[in-house]
């Protein structure tokens, strides 16, 4: 995944994603998490952030036009949001905590926490990066302990691209590419919480 200029202040925008996602679902031992685009403005001395407020002569009001989220941040927030869906289904389905099924809500959770990283990286804060990254390995490795075929072999693929990263902060330039193979590795497990919604929503 390449990475994209920061429209909006990367860590804002995360910790905004982040937010909104935690509030949504907090009913699982392992809550799921929501995201979606934020409408913010900035000091003009940032450059990267969204267009200035405009005003008509004819009308005296300001617009302020909506927010352009970075690659890392749509992706997050669409990831946080199956696993929100698919963490809603599972509890009205009265799955248990540690069902094998949980494996692919915290594999989901897992992809959050290294798009976070990512994020973090681009915007030169390593130490949330450091955080997220310990996050990334207490998640993925409670997933792979209960995890079951399919999800089980999507979850040690993508551990196996990120076994040998250790803290981000020692070489951030290795680490955002490892931190995109692992972030691309996790992508099937979006068509498979998306097969899971559909089937035990009819059952």
């Amino acid at each position: 995944m390449k990475k994209s200029q920061r429209p909006l202040t990367g860590l804002a925008a995360c910790l905004i994603l982040i937010f909104l996602a935690l509030s949504l679902s907090g009913t699982l031992a392992c809550s799921s998490d929501d995201g979606g685009d934020a409408e913010a403005t900035t000091s003009s001395s940032t450059a990267t952030t969204v267009a200035s407020t405009t005003s008509t002569d004819s009308s005296s009001s300001t617009t302020v036009p909506p927010v352009a989220l970075s690659d890392y941040q749509k992706e997050l927030a669409h990831t946080a949001s199956v696993q929100n869906d698919l963490a809603q289904q599972l509890v009205a389905n009265d799955v248990a905590t540690d069902d094998p099924s949980m494996a692919l809500i915290l594999g989901l959770r897992a992809r959050v926490q290294a798009l976070t990283c990512a994020q973090a990286l681009s915007d030169g804060d390593l130490d949330l990066a450091r955080q997220a990254m310990v996050d990334v390995y207490s998640t993925i490795n409670r997933g792979r302990s209960m995890a079951e075929a399919p999800v089980a072999e999507v979850l040690a693929d993508a551990y196996a691209t990120i076994e040998t990263l250790g803290d981000p902060s020692d070489d951030p330039q290795r680490a955002a590419g490892l931190l995109d193979d692992f972030i691309a590795a996790l992508a099937p497990l979006l068509d498979l919480a998306t097969d899971m919604i559909s089937t035990t929503a009819s059952t």
